[in-house]
């Protein structure tokens, strides 16, 4: 289903030369800014008040390959970061979870704020993000649910307000 929002589309080229590509896109009024200024009133949309993140686990062998584990459990602690205006952040543990092979290794973090106020009445934004508590014999790292190929030691790198985390717990080579 293609979204039915009005779409603008703006470079900026002293030279009045289009973007590479830009001939592709048919029907689409392109604007350069370096030529003509043009304004358009565009109504912000409320951020939703509540938000869910589902955090998926995987388990690898020491060689990097998926296996399947269908014994033990894993604790989970959601964190919150609240972040003012002015880019300042506290962070809190928010709640944690237990996960098993019974959930498919998979909890989903339902109805948490998007935004609010800190103790002293400010507003803030907030961000979520997990740690896992060690699981003895394996590393762990974190990586967005959506891609394959960034992944970290540091779980705060995969803050997010929505969406999914992955956490893999790859075993330790045995020696």
């Amino acid at each position: 289903e293609e979204d039915a929002r009005e779409k603008y589309y703006f470079y900026f080229s002293p030279s009045k030369t289009k973007p590479v590509g830009s001939d592709a896109l048919i029907n689409i009024d392109l604007t350069n800014l370096a030529v003509q200024s043009r304004q358009v009133f565009a109504e912000n949309t409320k951020l939703p008040d509540e938000t869910s993140i589902t955090v998926h686990k995987i388990w690898q062998k020491a060689d990097n390959q998926e296996t399947e584990r269908v014994d033990g459990q894993i604790e989970l602690t959601l964190k919150q970061i609240a972040t003012k205006a002015d880019g300042t952040s506290q962070e809190k543990d928010y709640t944690t979870a237990i996960v098993t092979f019974a959930d498919n290794w998979t909890k989903t973090f339902e109805k948490l704020p998007v935004q609010g106020q800190d103790a002293a009445g400010a507003p803030v934004t907030y961000t979520y993000y997990v740690v896992e508590k060690a699981v003895s014999g394996y590393s762990t790292m974190y990586g967005d649910a959506t891609s394959s190929s960034t992944l970290s030691e540091t779980p705060k790198d995969f803050a997010t307000q929505s969406g999914g985390i992955k956490v893999i717990n790859k075993a330790n080579k045995k020696y």
